[in-house]
């Protein structure tokens, strides 16, 4: 692990399903896991960045997260219900896609050498806390905007995007960070983690969004304990 210290609601009776199933998944499945991936490292990651759950300073987030959040998607993917059906088949809700949520932007000093050879993505810079950045996450540049020195930075995989950020602001050469966020609106699901460890999630079915605002909003949400799928409750605006 690479360490970064330096409306109205509709009245519907409850419904569940249990799958009883002895495996650190409940439905062990390579291909949807796949599938899933993204929604689970956005929702991670919005869970983290918001101290919705406590994190390390490691620049890697959660394993035991991001396999608790893949674990409560694959339960509600495998489950039966109307409910379920709705979201996953009749409008196959997945997370918004923030095409800035694995990306930052610096205000580089190129008087720094490793910056310049950073700038030109080489692979080793000769700043230890960039090439190890470079090794465990390929942290590369995206663009480079040369009038102000500022670059969009990229990188893969589970990230502690708030400790990479303490860990860059402090690096020699890096005048300035900014996490990047598209604040805009879409389909989307959210997650929360309950005091008892149970998993809620809210998938979020939107139309008509111009920025932040959306004409329609349904919601529904789902609570999910261990390999049981429990639903909760939906609300907002009626479904057409």
């Amino acid at each position: 692990m690479f360490s970064c210290t330096e409306d109205d609601h509709l009245n519907m009776e409850a419904e569940e399903t249990e799958i009883l199933i002895d495996s650190p998944y409940c439905f062990p499945n390579a291909s949807i896991e796949g599938d899933f991936e993204e929604d689970v490292i956005r929702m991670a990651t919005l869970l983290t960045d918001n101290n919705a759950v406590s994190a390390p300073d490691d620049c890697s987030l959660s394993q035991a997260l991001f396999e608790q959040l893949m674990n409560a998607l694959l339960v509600v993917h495998h489950s039966s219900g109307i409910a379920r059906d709705q979201v996953i088949d009749e409008y196959q809700i997945k997370s918004f896609k923030d095409p800035y949520i694995g990306q930052l932007q610096l205000v580089l000093d190129e008087s720094f050498d490793w910056v310049s050879a950073f700038m030109a993505n080489n692979k080793t810079t000769g700043n230890s806390s960039i090439d190890g950045l470079i090794e465990n996450f390929n942290f590369s540049i995206a663009s480079i905007d040369a009038s102000t020195n500022t670059a969009i930075v990229s990188f893969e995989g589970l990230v502690n995007i708030n400790a990479l950020t303490n860990l860059l602001i402090k690096v020699d050469g890096i005048n300035g960070i900014q996490q990047l966020r598209d604040e805009g609106k879409g389909n989307d699901i959210s997650a929360r983690i309950l005091n008892n460890g149970d998993v809620e999630l809210s998938y979020h079915l939107r139309e008509d969004c111009v920025d932040t605002d959306c004409g329609f909003e349904h919601i529904w949400q789902f609570t999910i304990q261990d390999c049981k799928l429990i639903y909760v409750a939906e609300f907002g605006d009626d479904l057409p």
